[in-house]
């Protein structure tokens, strides 16, 4: 399976897709979201792990801000 996200642009400011897909049947889970945040990121796998009728065992991503934990996402001390 391979997860994503983009932010969208809508008339009341900007929302975020994450989208799931198989990359085989081709079998897809899309949610909208106000931010592209971990917690969303986790809340979305857990949406996927209930609407995908069969077991995932792969899971790709490019590694995005809101599916990794890398340091160059982090915020600095005191950044809000």
């Amino acid at each position: 399976m391979h997860i994503d996200s983009a932010e969208m642009k809508i008339s009341s400011g900007k929302q975020h897709m994450f989208v799931a897909i198989d990359r085989v049947t081709k079998f897809t889970h899309v949610a909208f979201f106000d931010r592209a945040t971990k917690a969303n990121a986790a809340q979305f796998l857990r949406q996927v792990l209930v609407a995908f009728p069969y077991h995932i065992h792969t899971v790709l991503t490019d590694n995005g801000m809101a599916f990794t934990g890398q340091e160059r996402f982090r915020r600095p001390p005191g950044f809000e």
